[in-house]
């Protein structure tokens, strides 16, 4: 099976992932950011679980997307881990966090809405309660439950940044952190129909103006949720005004804002 991030299982003198920095031959050998993260979690990522704290899963990350992801959404996974990797220097993110965070986002994507809404009944049952009736739906769940999933199958991967941006990914948390952000905007980039320009927003995220493009990534989600039928979180309208205030915008600089 090809390797989700074309690596292959590393010898086991070579970088584990749970170390703390690389050796210096391997830094030599490593320039490039992506051949970074492919050597930093090679072992979660290619490797089954062996050792350590045992999770539900005997599967490798690589195995279990494979197996469960239709490719169309695998791709999507892929896509948002090259772009996390693009901005990793921009935004002073972590390159561990950022891929991981970026590759699982999804995990929980395939469930069916009842069982999502029954994960989080009986393991999260403060977020499924703080959720509108109306939102607790596929679109806004499967980022909890997937946060929750990726802690069972593999608990070595137990970072809370990955975690919270794999829970805050789906809707707009108000004190969301950089990561979380960042994800969230990079899987609106990567979900915007071939046939429509992202035109900004992908501009603005890849330059460092993050305010700016979670502002444009709202205005693209809400139309998209609209088209769709969605229904909206109210976090949405409160984050979308809290961006224009601090940047001193309003509806008219934003061609795309719908009302």
């Amino acid at each position: 099976m090809q390797p989700l991030l074309g690596c292959y299982v590393l010898h086991d003198s070579c970088y584990m992932a749970d170390s703390i920095s690389p050796s210096k031959s391997l830094q030599t050998r490593y320039r490039d950011p992506l051949d970074k993260l492919k050597m930093m979690c090679c072992n979660l990522i290619s490797q089954r679980p062996k050792g350590g704290r045992m999770g539900l899963s005997t599967l490798s990350i690589n195995e279990y997307l494979e197996k469960n992801l239709r490719p169309k959404r695998l791709d999507h996974c892929k896509r948002v881990l090259k772009l996390m990797v693009d901005v990793q220097p921009t935004y002073g993110l972590d390159l561990k966090q950022a891929g991981l965070s970026a590759l699982l986002h999804d995990i929980a994507k395939h469930f069916p809405e009842t069982t999502l809404v029954s994960q989080l009944a009986q393991k999260d049952i403060k977020t499924l309660l703080w959720l509108p009736e109306n939102c607790r739906c596929s679109i806004y769940l499967h980022g909890p439950v997937g946060s929750i999933l990726v802690q069972e199958l593999w608990p070595d991967i137990d970072d809370p940044a990955i975690l919270d941006a794999i829970c805050q990914h789906t809707w707009s948390f108000m004190e969301r952190p950089t990561l979380s952000r960042c994800l969230a905007v990079a899987d609106i980039i990567e979900r915007i129909d071939k046939s429509d320009s992202d035109g900004d927003l992908r501009k603005y995220f890849m330059e460092g103006d993050l305010d700016r493009a979670e502002l444009l990534m709202i205005a693209f989600g809400l139309e998209h949720y609209k088209a769709k039928g969605f229904p909206i979180h109210p976090n949405t309208w409160i984050r979308r005004q809290e961006l224009k205030t601090k940047l001193g915008l309003n509806s008219s600089h934003l061609t795309r804002d719908p009302h």
